[in-house]
């Protein structure tokens, strides 16, 4: 069970919950493909390198304190040296002295390079609508 590739990838998705929990872009850096396309709520926008988004990130999170993450109901498919793994989270954290909370969706797409390692190559996350009071 040592080398099952969904057991890697949950152990990673586990890690890039925490990198976003902990706001820790060094986590980040190795986690991401340096070609990474990520589509996310928070900053809006779509980056086309990990680059161009972790210059938005250090702004974002600068913004945020205390911040805590759940992901559950968390599906793993792999095929081949492709790998998805797509989840719902609940996010919760202090900006401005208000708790704000949020749900969504959540989606990473891993690559396996040559040396066998994944990498994540695609990240999107969506925040759930408003609810309509």
């Amino acid at each position: 069970m040592r080398n099952n590739p969904r057991e890697i990838l949950l152990g990673l998705h586990r890690r890039h919950v925490k990198a976003w929990e902990g706001r820790n872009l060094d986590e980040m850096r190795v986690l991401y493909a340096p070609e990474a396309v990520v589509f996310c709520t928070e900053p809006p926008a779509r980056f086309s390198d990990f680059k161009t988004f972790e210059n938005n990130l250090i702004q974002h999170f600068m913004r945020m304190q205390e911040v805590t993450f759940l992901t559950s109901n968390i599906q793993i498919e792999v095929v081949e040296n492709l790998a998805w793994v797509s989840s719902l989270y609940l996010r919760a954290f202090r900006r401005n002295g208000s708790v704000i909370r949020e749900s969504g969706r959540w989606t990473e797409v891993y690559l396996r390079g040559e040396n066998e390692d994944w990498q994540l190559v695609h990240f999107h996350a969506s925040n759930d609508p408003e609810p309509e009071a």
